[in-house]
Order: structure tokens, then C-alpha cells, then sequence
């Protein structure tokens, strides 16, 4: 399967991953179980033309009657060079034995192509290679060639695998020799002029005379194994052969099944780390005994249609993402890509200007420097940039930065810097920290270099002509406008690698205007609540009164009225006994706060209020939990939230942006936080862009220079800093990355894109008079349903 699927790739290249299409010949050499004419080569390409020993065939499914009924394969081939011929052809040759060990192989090869492929010798002594090829041309892959190993149900193949020699051919008559020199011939012959050509090598499994032929041929081993004892002895078994040692190795993982665990409807972490455990052993064995680079051990998910027919992974599935990722490996030969992690680019230095200056959003619980995604960043400009660069992170609430985009103020030197001190033990300082309460007044966009801001903001601002025009990745001819490497792709990325890796570059970050497509930024994040659970406050006890309420047990959250129940249930616990708050819900229902606003969006969307029959209900649903909400959502917005529920840990459910987990609520010791996808068909996202101000100063960086650090931001290896220093990346490789899913919590829940495709609700919401609209809508129910509550309670 792996295979044919490589076969199929190489073809058809992935241009935007650089791997450019390439001429492949596929050899089955698996002569017990022959199988990779079984697989459909011909649906993966456009208006494919299919040629079986010369004769053309209509489809696939012809192709194989004509394997079937003619004794066509390596098996045949191979088996026609019986000793007579052999020594009939050969018979002015020396003994193979007798040549030199620097050239015996490279002889052997070259007489034995020029007396049997090329015409010398007689063709009707030995079966011609065109009488065993399978050939399929198309108009959008390069060609691609299959030699069969056999055909089981031709005739004569039992005793034809029965009688063949292996050691005969291989060791007495050249047999080496005969399949180089019918490689060579078939490439000369059928893909000469092609500028790659590609030779795929298939053989059965465990160690074997086909494999051992296969490595003397191959400059790159893929092994592929499943998770099972038997194979796992296997896999270390053969990595301990010296010959394996010389060439690079890769590991492929397949019909792994805990992905589906953790990223499914109702996801339980402890059941995904149990069946991931084999996973993680294996994979350190492999690392620390065996030599084998991380990046060269793959996971390929289970497929549950891969068992029961020949299987080609749909190009938008995480398999195949992976099968790219494996030939992105085979095309390095085990080179790692030079990106190193501290880069120069010209106009970023502390002798052009004083400070690089980055605006975010506050993240973080009282007393500690801000982190979540402005913490993340900053923290990889410091490690990319080094200490050739000074940066400054600066982080103001979400309803400042709209105050500062708003602003009509342009950039003034006069802004008080020096008032503005560093939160916490870190060193991303608060705009609010100065003295003078007003202090935000004082600031506008122009004076920062680069500015995070969510997508209505950037669209307003983009209207309003405050942010610089940005070019993207490539010039007006499609090429890259910089050399920028990653270890994901070949070559240097471009435009194509930003829309197929990139969530929300498509969706938010490029906007239509005046007719003209236009970048408005660079993505900083792209995600929706989740809904995190105390597993310590959500204990045996509350299960048992959810039980005894509810009639019924306590199961997740598989639907809304899961999260109702249990809300209810932590309120009349909570009434009971004063220390089963720790149990309740936290909402954010302080007035006038845009996080009330965000997390009524959610709540309506998970109601399904996005259909006008359905928002009634939702509305009495979304009183019901007010009703029901812990005592300290009433004067909650973010900040309090996170305090309340991540370091005073006095809640037991809350709805949370991803991106704003503080980053010692991500760490080892905070297993006890499960995070799930909020139940309910719709999600309401947002995104938030990096974007840069016009106007800024001349001795500030250019636009061009600061750009340069934003189309780095977006590749694999700087979206893994981020993500370690508290960021939430917007790279799909590294959201999917198992290692990944292990540390941290969130992720898994938040891939709900493979599991809910088409039933987001991506909003881009642009009137800001309407928000506050909607505020003065939810205020009266947060009063109904205080009202509601108090009812309850006499």
C-alpha cells in the first residue's frame, strides 16, 4: 500500500510541498504475494492511457486480465535465465568470481545488458523486458511504469514460485546483475528524457532474499510496520543489521488507531494516552537504540477502508499529508534543512533602531507576565532574531487594541516608554501598567512595528488605510520573493505552501478589496472555545449526584443538553454545600466585556441558534446557565476567569480560548485539565492576524524587513517554538502532530476540522455598533435569569 501510494505521488509531484513530479518505476518483488498490480494506478490521474506489454487496455480492470492471462512479471523474467542460457550467453565472460571486488558488480551489469537487453543475444532465449511492463501516461503526472511480480492465478504460478532458485539466480547465474541491467534498460528505454526519475523497490515482509536484493540496490530503506508484538520484534530485528546502518533509514507506523480516539466527537485523554503508550516506547527505541531520527519515523492513521480493498489515501487526509511528509524525507537522503535558528535580515539590528516594538493581547493570571500567543511570538522573534535585535512585547486587552486601532492619532515619539514596566518575572510589559491610568490614550497603531489584532479590527483598519500593504510570499510572477526554507517542503516556500499549510490564510488572512485580493496580515492564531474540565472538582461525588438528579449517568458532553445538566447539577450541589462551588460553571458575565460577547457567539452557536427557529430555544438555554453559573461569573471577564478557574482552580468547568491558556496552566503537572470540544454542530471561530502599521517612523524597520520575519513565523519549525512558548499554531502539521497531542491537552479537541468538515460557522464579524447591541440584548437575560435563579433558590 505504501508503495503504490509513493508510486502515485512522485508521479503527480506536490507542487506546493516542492517535490516536482518525477518518472517512477514501481518493482514488485514480493514473488509469495504479489500485489501492486492490484491497485488502480490509473484512478489517481487525469485521462490516463494504460499499456500492458505493449498492447493498450481500457481501464484497470482489463489491465489485470491481461496480467492474468499472459506470464507476465519479475517472477517469469528471472526465471527464464536458467543455467543453459545463462552460460550459453555469458560463456565468453570470466568468472563473476574472478573479477575485481572494485569493479565485478559495474561488468557484470554492463555485459549483461549489452548481450541480453540491447539486442546482442538473441531475444527469443530469454523473454524481452517490454513483455512485462505496465505503463500508464497521463496528462497531469509523469509516466509511470509497474513491473509486476506475478499474477497468482496465472497459469503455472504455483509451480513456477515452487521451482525458482533464489540462490541459483542470485548467487550462481549474475542474478544482481539481470534485474540492474533490466532497471537501467527500462529507464533509457521508457522514461529517457525525463528530468527525475524515481525507483521504487517492493518486497514481502520480515527479512528475506527479496529484501536483502532490494537494500544492495536502494539508496534510501522505508520499512513499514504495525504496532503489534510481532511486528515490533520484527522492525527491531531488522534495524539491527549493519547493512541498514549505511544508507538512511525511515520508519513508517501504520493503521495507527489512537488518533481517532483523541481528536473524535467525545475524546478522552486518559484512553488516548493508554493507547498511545505502545506508540511512545516504540518510538524512543527507535531514537535512542537504533539511531533513527526523529523526523524519519512516521505514523500513518488507520483506514478502515484500507482493509478490505487496494487503497490511495484522499490527498486531504492526514495519511496523506504524512505519505508527503515520507517522500519529502526520501528527496533529503537524510539531510537536515539548513533554517536555522537565529537568522540576519537586513534592517532588523539595534544599530538601524532602538527597539522592535510588538503589540498583543493580554494572556495570563494575576502577577505573572503575560504569555499565551504575544508571549509565544515575542519569544521566537528573541530566539530568531538573537541578540543582534532588541524585542519588546507590549499587551493591552482586547478592547484596548480596538481603542488604539480606532485612534486617530498618528505615531508620536512623545508616547511614555519609560513609564511602561514588565509584568510579572517576565518581560512583555502591560500598557495599563503605567502610572497614568490613561496611559492607552497616549499610544496609536504607527507606534508599533508589528501589531496582533483580530480579523474585524484588521479590516477596519485596512479601510481606514492604517496598515502597510503586504506582499505575501510571492512576486506578481508566482515566484518566491525570498529564499525561505522549512523541513516540511523542498526548496525554497512560496504562496502555495502558506494556503495548503496555513489555517486561516485562505478564510481571514487574504480579503477581496476593490476587486484586488489583498493580504491583510499573517496569521497568529485561528481557533474556538473549548470547554475545559477540573477532573479534580468533576470527582466520583459529582458523578454520583449527576446520577442521582439526572437519572442517568454521567457521560461527557456529547450534546447541549449534557452541558446544561451537568451545569444544573453543580448548582444544586453548590447550594447544598457551600464547597461544591468548585464544582460549577465559570462564565464571563461582566458587563460591557467583549469576552461576554465571545462567549455568547459560542453558546449560540453550540445551541444551534444559527437557524431563527432554533434561537429561542437557544435563548432559554443560555439563561438556564447563566442561572446555574458559578457566584463569580457575574463580575468575570478573561482575566478573572483564568485566575478563578486555572490558579485558584474554584471552578470546574469554563468555556476557553486555546489561545489564551496560560502557560503554566499547560505544563506536566496540569493533567488533571480536560479539554473538549463544546457539544453542538457549529463552532464560532475567530482569527487573530499579525499585521504592520502604516506611518510608522524612519528610524523604524521597513515593511519589507519585518515582513521577511512574519513569512518565517508561518513555517514548521518556528510554529513549534511558539507552540512550546505558549502560542497556538496555525500550522496543520504541527496542530495533527502526535508528539504533540501528548504534552499538550488542547490541541487534540481543537483539530475538529477532519471530524466536522463544513460544519463551522467561520464567522467575520465587521460591525462593532452591533456587538454592543447584542451586549444590551444579553444583560437583560443575565437579569431574567438572576431573576430565575433567586426563584429557584426560594
Amino acid at each position: 500500500m505504501l508503495v503504490a501510494n509513493l508510486a502515485a505521488l512522485f508521479a503527480k509531484g506536490c507542487e506546493w510541498r516542492g517535490l516536482d513530479k518525477a518518472a517512477v518505476l514501481a518493482v514488485d518483488l514480493d514473488f509469495q504475494a504479489p500485489g501492486l498490480h492490484f491497485y488502480d494506478f490509473a484512478a489517481r490521474f487525469d485521462e490516463p492511457e494504460i499499456t500492458v506489454a505493449g498492447e493498450s487496455v481500457s481501464g484497470w480492470k482489463e489491465a489485470l486480465i491481461a496480467i492474468e492471462k499472459r506470464p507476465i512479471g519479475v517472477l517469469h523474467w528471472l526465471s527464464a535465465i536458467s543455467e543453459a542460457i545463462y552460460q550459453k550467453i555469458c560463456a565468453d565472460f570470466p568468472d563473476p568470481a574472478s573479477y575485481p571486488d572494485t569493479e565485478s558488480l559495474a561488468r557484470i551489469v554492463t555485459d549483461f545488458s549489452t548481450k541480453i537487453l540491447k539486442g546482442d543475444v538473441n531475444r527469443s532465449e530469454i523473454q524481452s523486458a517490454e513483455a512485462h511492463i505496465v505503463r500508464v501516461s497521463s496528462s497531469n503526472a509523469s509516466d509511470l511504469i509497474l513491473l509486476p511480480a506475478a499474477h497468482p492465478r496465472q497459469d503455472g504460478y504455483s509451480d513456477k514460485l515452487l521451482d525458482f532458485d533464489y540462490l541459483n539466480i542470485f548467487e550462481d547465474l549474475g542474478g544482481y546483475a539481470a534485474l540492474d541491467a533490466l532497471y537501467a534498460y527500462v529507464l533509457s528505454k521508457f522514461l529517457d528524457g525525463q528530468p527525475r526519475k524515481r525507483v521504487l523497490l517492493d518486497q514481502g515482509g520480515g527479512l528475506n532474499i527479496p529484501g536483502v536484493i532490494n537494500w544492495g540496490f536502494s539508496d534510501h530503506h522505508v520499512i513499514v510496520s504495525g504496532l503489534n508484538k510481532q511486528h515490533r520484534a520484527g522492525l527491531i530485528c531488522m534495524l539491527e543489521e549493519d547493512s541498514l546502518k549505511e544508507k538512511p533509514v525511515s520508519v513508517v507506523l501504520s493503521q495507527y488507531g489512537a488518533r481517532r480516539l483523541a481528536a473524535g466527537p467525545v475524546s478522552d485523554r486518559e484512553i488516548f494516552l493508554n493507547s498511545d503508550e505502545i506508540r511512545r516506547k516504540l518510538s524512543k527505541k527507535l531514537t535512542s537504540n537504533s539511531g533513527i531520527p526523529v523526523n524519519h519515523i512516521h505514523l500513518v492513521d488507520f483506514e478502515l477502508d484500507a482493509v478490505g480493498e487496494e487503497y490511495f489515501f484522499p490527498e486531504d487526509s492526514d495519511a496523506f499529508d504524512e505519505l508527503v511528509n515520507i517522500a519529502v524525507t526520501i528527496e533529503r537522503q537524510g539531510e537536515p534543512v539548513e533554517t536555522g535558528k537565529s537568522v540576519h535580515i537586513e534592517g532588523l539590528s539595534e544599530k538601524d533602531y532602538s527597539v522592535l516594538r510588538v503589540l498583543g493581547e493580554y494572556v495570563g493570571t494575576e502577577n505573572e507576565s503575560p504569555s499565551g500567543a504575544l508571549g509565544g511570538f515575542t519569544a521566537w522573534l528573541r530566539e530568531t532574531l538573537g541578540s543582534g535585535c532588541k524585542v519588546q512585547g507590549y499587551a493591552a486587552t482586547h478592547d484596548q487594541i480596538r481603542d488604539i486601532v480606532s485612534s486617530e492619532k498618528s505615531g508620536d515619539a512623545a508616547c511614555p516608554w519609560e513609564s511602561l514596566k514588565p509584568t510579572g518575572s517576565g518581560d512583555i510589559i502591560r500598557l495599563d501598567s503605567a502610572p497614568n491610568s490613561d496611559c492607552v490614550g497616549h499610544f496609536s497603531l504607527a507606534d508599533f512595528d508589528i501589531v496582533a489584532m483580530p480579523l474585524y479590527l484588521a479590516e477596519q483598519a485596512q479601510a481606514e488605510a492604517y496598515l502597510d500593504a503586504l506582499r505575501g510570499y510571492d512576486d506578481k510572477g508566482g515566484k518566491p520573493i525570498e529564499k525561505i526554507e522549512t523541513a516540511d517542503a523542498l526548496g525554497s516556500i512560496g504562496e502555495a505552501y502558506a494556503k495548503e499549510s496555513i489555517h486561516g490564510w485562505e478564510n481571514y488572512a487574504r480579503s477581496m478589496y476593490d476587486g484586488q485580493p489583498t493580504l491583510l496580515g499573517y496569521p497568529l492564531f485561528v481557533d474556538h472555545q473549548l470547554l475545559v474540565i477540573n477532573q479534580k472538582n468533576l470527582d466520583k461525588h459529582f458523578k454520583d449526584d449527576y446520577q442521582n438528579s439526572e437519572l442517568r449517568e454521567f457521560r461527557g458532553f456529547s450534546d447541549p443538553a449534557d452541558l446544561i445538566a451537568a451545569a444544573r447539577v453543580a448548582h444544586e450541589n453548590a447550594r447544598k454545600n457551600k464547597d461544591a462551588t468548585s464544582q460549577q460553571l465559570l462564565l464571563t458575565l461582566t458587563r460591557d466585556s467583549v469576552a461576554r460577547w465571545y462567549e455568547w457567539k459560542t453558546l449560540m452557536a453550540l445551541m444551534g441558534a444559527a437557524s431563527e427557529p432554533s434561537s429561542h430555544r437557544a435563548l432559554q438555554a443560555y439563561r438556564k446557565l447563566c442561572g446555574d453559573a458559578h457566584d463569580k461569573s457575574k463580575d468575570a471577564d478573561w482575566d478573572v476567569a483564568h485566575q478563578v478557574f486555572f490558579s485558584d482552580e474554584e471552578a470546574g468547568m469554563l468555556l476557553i480560548w486555546p489561545d489564551a491558556i496560560p502557560l503554566k496552566a499547560r505544563g506536566e503537572d496540569k493533567k488533571h485539565y480536560q479539554y473538549i470540544r463544546p457539544p453542538g454542530i457549529a463552532r464560532f471561530e475567530e482569527c487573530w492576524l499579525l499585521t504592520i502599521p502604516k506611518g510608522r517612523g524612519a528610524d523604524r524597520p521597513s515593511t519589507e524587513s519585518v515582513e521577511s520575519l512574519l513569512r518565517r513565523f508561518l513555517t514548521y519549525e518556528a510554529q513549534q517554538i511558539y507552540l512550546e512558548q505558549g502560542g497556538l499554531p496555525v500550522h496543520k502539521r504541527i496542530l495533527r502532530s502526535i508528539e504533540n497531542w501528548q504534552r499538550f491537552a488542547f490541541l487534540p479537541p481543537l483539530e475538529w476540522r477532519q471530524a466536522d468538515r463544513g460544519k463551522s460557522e467561520a464567522t467575520r464579524y465587521k460591525n462593532v455598533a452591533q456587538r454592543e447591541q447584542d451586549l444590551e440584548a444579553i444583560d437583560e437575560i443575565v437579569l431574567a435569569s438572576q431573576g430565575f435563579r433567586i426563584k429557584q433558590d426560594c
